[in-house]
């Protein structure tokens, strides 16, 4: 193997932005007969949810995978937390608490620190890789959305060497602007001056209910197509959620081979994306009552370690539970209402794993039965608690509107008096409309928040085991 050319050399850079099928079977074909476990390392980049980070009482697949993980000479392991978090964990005070609160709603509403992290764990491949590793990329939510968005780069880009650190911010932005002769060109630019040969291959990319965007208020997504045959990727696994129906959770699915894999391809290439049982958290984790997670846990280990994942030892893979209540954060915190619902559209065709089969035989949240005094337990047990506080709420927010209205009739009344007697424009009463008009929309669209809520969790296991959207967007 000594006077053979490392599988990353083969393309030039010349080519590197216009591979064929065929040549990305001809670089895995190289990679898998070069690949000497005694010599070449695997590269692990770990990525995990929105607003997760090591050390929660209730970790994410992500979490729990990276604790499994061998970490050695053999396989160097990287860790990064999710959007919304922050490294001042625990605040050292009230003020460093409020802080980190604000890092973590900036994360969460505007994406603050994706780009951060996709710079870091690109970073990392730079300075780590060498010809003839792999490289595995793992993620959920947010997390997922970084560990692709990394592996976009690496196959638009290659890994680029040191002395091109100072463009990575642009080559960020570049990568998320939309396709145009100027990004072509650009790229071309990076390839001759920046990589210069230095492209490998994304051995594993494991994600977990990839979102589509982050930060709801900004929008940022990946404007790539979601095909991988004919790009430096070489075993796609995606679990993705059946249940969830929050629209800020709205996932980000591969585009499946066409045609399929033949026979030769198959030999070193895989690529497998199925439906599991559960909302968004079911399958990527973070919640106590963990059956449904450990099912798409389970998966992921069997599929990495396959595809040469190095797990420690004593590491087994949990069973799971099929019949665990789903959980639905709609029931518990009826206001995502407000942010759009929708079920997920599913093709005729499209794998559903045997765990979640069939589809409408789901238990429900409001099944859920578990002990509530139990510390940290059940957002099932948050939500059979707040399900009346919820409709209290939102008829107290009902009366509160009608009297705002009456309220604001009497204002105006005086306003049109104030007027006619003096021939002026009475700032003070306008202001004190405008104020109880504002107050009388917010309380009504809060009221509106639990009646759709219950709308659509009476239309949607209907539509979930169709795989259609909703009759209506909610």
């Amino acid at each position: 193997m000594a006077g053979m050319k490392p599988a990353e050399a083969i393309a030039p850079p010349s080519r590197a932005q216009s591979l064929t099928r065929g040549d990305v079977l001809a670089l895995c074909e190289a990679a898998e007969r070069d690949w000497n476990p005694a010599q070449n390392r695997n590269l692990v980049l770990f990525f995990d949810g929105t607003g997760n980070i090591l050390g929660d009482s209730t970790p994410t697949n992500v979490v729990k995978l990276w604790a499994l993980a061998e970490k050695s000479d053999h396989q160097i392991t990287y860790y990064d937390p999710g959007v919304g978090t922050s490294n001042d964990v625990p605040p050292d005070s009230l003020l460093g608490d409020w802080r980190q609160r604000g890092r973590r709603l900036a994360g969460l509403a505007f994406g603050g620190g994706v780009h951060e992290n996709i710079l870091d764990g690109y970073r990392f491949l730079i300075r780590h890789h060498r010809p003839g590793d792999r490289i595995f990329l793992l993620g959920f939510s947010r997390g997922a959305f970084t560990a692709r968005a990394i592996g976009g780069m690496v196959n638009m880009y290659g890994l680029i060497h040191d002395d091109g650190l100072p463009m990575l911010p642009t080559m960020v932005n570049t990568y998320f602007a939309d396709p145009s002769d100027a990004r072509k060109a650009f790229t071309a630019q990076v390839h001759a001056q920046l990589a210069r040969g230095r492209f490998p291959l994304l051995h594993f990319v494991g994600v977990w209910d990839t979102v589509e965007t982050v930060g709801g208020m900004t929008g940022r997504r990946i404007t790539n197509s979601g095909d991988i045959v004919s790009k430096r990727f070489v075993h796609v696994r995606h679990a993705m959620s059946l249940h969830e129906t929050r629209a800020q959770y709205r996932p980000r699915p591969y585009a499946w081979p066409h045609p399929p894999l033949n026979e030769q391809e198959q030999r070193c290439r895989s690529f497998d994306q199925r439906w599991f049982r559960g909302v968004h958290s079911d399958v990527g984790g973070s919640y106590l009552e963990a059956g449904l997670s450990d099912l798409t846990l389970r998966w992921m280990m069997i599929e990495s370690t396959g595809c040469g994942l190095r797990l420690q030892p004593d590491a087994t893979a949990p069973e799971g539970d099929p019949a665990q209540p789903l959980h639905d954060q709609t029931l518990a915190s009826p206001i995502w209402a407000l942010t759009g619902l929708d079920t997920r559209p599913r093709r005729v065709g499209e794998p559903v794993d045997p765990s979640a089969r069939p589809v409408g035989g789901a238990t429900p949240a409001s099944q859920y039965r578990g002990d509530c005094r139990v510390p940290n337990t059940a957002s099932a047990c948050k939500a059979r608690h707040f399900r009346w506080l919820g409709l209290v709420l939102s008829a107290l927010a009902v009366f509160f509107a009608c009297w705002l209205a009456r309220k604001m009739q009497g204002q105006t009344l005086r306003w049109d008096a104030i007027l006619f007697d003096a021939g002026q424009v009475p700032t003070t009463w306008l202001r004190h409309v405008l104020a109880l008009a504002g107050l009388s929309a917010v309380a009504a669209g809060g009221a509106l928040a639990w009646p759709l809520a219950w709308v659509a969790r009476r239309l949607a296991p209907g539509a979930i085991a169709e795989g259609r959207r909703l009759p209506l967007l909610v």
